[in-house]
């Protein structure tokens, strides 16, 4: 019986592996999501009460279920659906992705009786509450409240996220499983996406908002990219015949779809996480050989079905746009910001408000798109430290993982931290994958270490001399008596 002090709560011990939804099961969700792109009206009762309902089974999931990972999968479908109900105008707040899977997360916490937090964590979240304060002193109220509300809730659910994972531990079934919840919604979007290029004459010049289901390409590019991402890791990590199938269906169709929105970003950030998750990939000899194979396969359909097609399809626009290189003016604002962070260089602006300094520069009204530089603009040397908190973080983190649990907490950080380098923390997609990622995952096969043959035989023959010269004692001693 193991003492108070080393007894591990039920959170943390070892789950059995999940038993994931058979092929009937699975393809149904694929088909009654595609539905759901496809015939929810935008900007209705239909679609508010979708996002509601999502919002309360997650709540109660994380209510009724004590395990973190029935919490995780919940959560990670509302990450799905954070630009879904964007696309649709389905959420109450703008933000309500991000204080949804807070909410959730929060709720888990509690019920799990687990309110640990990291002190990186703490330290990450308390360097950022005083520009938050600025903006709620020096901002009228409601206004004040929305600055804080669009520029602080990303930073907040990573803090949660990282907080709700840091001490749970996720085997390889249950990491399916919760990617399996995040792609579900995302095949919605695609859907969406889908619709849009059929029935609209989209232009094909720049990033295109018809082909993007009438919602921002670049955020909508993204999250389908993460959803190809996420069918790769299923496909590499699944034994089942027709899930890699399927998987590697929806993957083609995903990125595809990311590309016809004329956004680079959802098609870099997939190659980025998978040339990081690659390299570490390389290094398993059981699964290089998969990866190698799937890389092959995915690069001949691409290169000689899939980008002919859709360059004939846009009328050789979309050569030309993935041939431009230029940057979309990120650059600009980047540059912007570290210049405000030389004259506000200890607190900086306080958080929402570097969009009025940038007026100086000739960006007025532009918010940001570069994380990293908008913590320097808005939180000063706070907005450093918080940073520096939080890489330290994920690089102890990192540093402890083995095998496929590195390859795809590299996956998911390369993806999270690019996102954040061109898109801020618009969505909670960064901060939920950051979380994950330092998780305790347990992604590599148990494998039992058998024991050498010939150690086998020795201990038999130590065993059956021993019981010999024992015998022999007992019986000398018996003769002697007599």
């Amino acid at each position: 019986m193991p003492s108070r002090q080393t007894r591990r709560p039920r959170w943390a011990r070892p789950s059995r592996p999940w038993k994931l939804p058979g092929a009937a099961l699975t393809v149904g969700l694929v088909l009654a999501h595609a539905a759901l792109g496809y015939f929810l009206p935008k900007n209705g009762v239909l679609a508010l009460s979708y996002a509601l309902v999502v919002t309360a089974a997650a709540l109660g999931i994380s209510v009724w279920r004590s395990e973190p990972q029935w919490t995780l999968c919940a959560a990670a479908y509302i990450v799905g659906a954070d630009v879904f109900w964007r696309v649709t105008g389905g959420g109450i707040v703008w933000e309500m992705g991000k204080l949804a899977v807070s909410l959730t997360l929060i709720t888990g916490m509690l019920r799990q009786r687990r309110v640990g937090i990291p002190l990186a964590a703490a330290v990450y979240i308390w360097l950022l509450v005083p520009a938050a304060l600025t903006t709620l002193l020096t901002q009228p109220g409601e206004y004040g409240r929305g600055l804080v509300t669009a520029n602080f809730s990303g930073p907040f659910a990573l803090f949660v996220c990282w907080a709700y994972c840091k001490s749970v531990r996720i085997d390889r079934s249950q990491v399916m499983a919760i990617l399996i919840c995040l792609v579900l919604p995302l095949v919605a979007v695609g859907t969406r996406a889908l619709a849009g290029v059929i029935a609209h004459d989209t232009g094909w010049s720049k990033s295109s908002w018809s082909a993007a289901g009438g919602f921002g390409p670049n955020q909508v590019s993204a999250m389908l990219g993460l959803g190809a991402f996420a069918c790769l890791v299923i496909l590499l990590l699944t034994d089942s015949l027709w899930r890699r199938l399927s998987c590697g269906m929806l993957l083609l169709w995903l990125a595809s779809q990311s590309a016809l929105t004329f956004s680079r970003t959802g098609l870099y950030l997939l190659v980025l996480s998978s040339v990081s998750a690659g390299l570490f990939l390389l290094r398993d000899p059981a699964m290089r050989l998969k990866f190698l194979a799937c890389l092959l396969l995915t690069w001949l359909v691409a290169a000689f079905a899939i980008y002919p097609a859709l360059d004939r399809m846009t009328e050789n626009k979309f050569s030309e746009r993935f041939a431009d290189t230029k940057s979309s003016g990120r650059d600009e604002i980047a540059t912007a910001d570290l210049a405000i962070w030389r004259k506000n260089w200890v607190l900086g602006t306080g958080v929402g408000q570097a969009a009025f300094a940038r007026a100086d520069f000739g960006m007025e009204g532009y918010n940001a798109h570069t994380e990293y530089t908008r913590l320097l603009a808005e939180h000063g040397l706070l907005g450093l430290g918080a940073l520096g908190a939080l890489l330290a973080a994920i690089g102890s983190s990192f540093w402890r993982q083995r095998g496929l649990s590195r390859a795809l907490a590299a996956g998911m950080l390369t993806w999270a931290l690019a996102f954040m380098a061109v898109s801020a923390m618009r969505l909670a997609a960064p901060s939920f994958l950051i979380g994950l990622s330092l998780a305790g995952l347990a992604v590599d096969p148990s494998r039992k270490k058998a024991v050498p043959a010939i150690r086998l035989a020795r201990s038999q023959v130590s065993g059956i001399g021993i019981a010999a010269r024992r015998g022999w004692r007992k019986g000398a001693t018996i003769g002697f008596t007599r």
